[in-house]
């Protein structure tokens, strides 16, 4: 796991609602708290859309307990921190998506299956006016390895270089 506390406060949201960067991250939860306090639990209902057909190819999967893209909720999360003052708080859990995450368990030599990784995650966390964010790596089997969690860790750094945000 690692921990990185963003100075760039301001140019990390500018990243985050206005920007394609965290688009195809999932969402496993957005927990907001301005005027009112806001929870989003980014699990898809297709039958909303009277079935998974037709949810339409931005859903992704589509299949009922999937996870919906950033992509689909950056929208309604900025109208819901728009305004002249900041957030009193924030939590945001993305997951990277499955094929990303079976991705980087082969191409970082971990000896870890797919099927033994649930989830690799980034916290973003705002209080108090600092923001936080933390990698996370989800095994279901247990293992003193750890080459895909080092390997995620790094990813995470450079996803924030990449950004331009120390």
């Amino acid at each position: 796991m690692t921990a990185l506390e963003l100075k760039q406060i301001r140019k990390f949201m500018h990243a985050l609602l206005l920007t394609d960067a965290f688009d195809d991250f999932c969402v496993a939860e957005v927990h907001l708290v301005t005027f009112a306090e806001f929870t989003i639990d980014g699990t898809l209902h297709p039958e909303f859309f009277g079935g998974a057909e037709d949810a339409g190819p931005e859903y992704g999967e589509a299949s009922s307990g999937s996870l919906i893209r950033w992509k689909l909720l950056r929208g309604n999360v900025y109208a819901l921190i728009r305004g002249t003052r900041p957030p009193l708080s924030f939590r945001i859990v993305f997951l990277l998506p499955r094929e990303q995450t079976d991705a980087l368990i082969r191409d970082s030599g971990s000896n870890l299956s797919e099927k033994d990784v649930k989830s690799l995650s980034l916290n973003c966390i705002f209080r108090d006016g600092s923001l936080l964010l933390t990698s996370g790596c989800s095994i279901t089997a247990f293992t003193k390895e750890r080459t895909l969690e080092r390997a995620w860790d790094d990813a995470v750094v450079s996803f924030a270089r990449h950004l331009g945000i120390d």
